[in-house]
């Protein structure tokens, strides 16, 4: 019976974080996605204003580029910078505070997540 309990929270000490890191893999797919969807929204109000959105991604921002702020909602606070870069920080969880940036020429800064979260796609 013993024995029994013992692998048991062995396995539980594998599986448990390999399961928060499946999940915040998610979420930081998810903002990536969010961020490529704001360079789109930078882009489109360049060409509208000469110049880029800059501040926070707000229900004015997101009326602007066609979409609910409800999307920009959730883990992660978004912003947009006069330079056409957008960024989004980590609200809670193990990484909190970290702040990834896609920047207006298309690269990327990871921010400090470890390689296992970030997707494999943007290395």
């Amino acid at each position: 019976m013993m024995i029994a309990i013992v692998i048991m929270g062995l396995m539980a000490a594998t599986v448990v974080p390999a399961y928060r890191n499946k999940v915040e893999k998610a979420r930081v797919t998810k903002a990536c996605a969010n961020l490529i969807t704001l360079r789109k929204g930078q882009a489109n109000y360049f060409i509208k204003n000469n110049s880029f959105y800059s501040g926070g991604v707000d229900a004015t921002f997101c009326d602007l580029i066609g979409l609910s702020p409800i999307v920009f909602s959730g883990d992660f606070i978004y912003n947009t910078d006069s330079s056409g870069n957008c960024t989004a920080t980590r609200m809670g969880g193990q990484n909190s505070g970290l702040t990834i940036t896609l920047y207006e020429d298309g690269h990327w800064n990871a921010g400090g997540f470890p390689p296992d979260v970030w997707p494999s796609d943007l290395h």
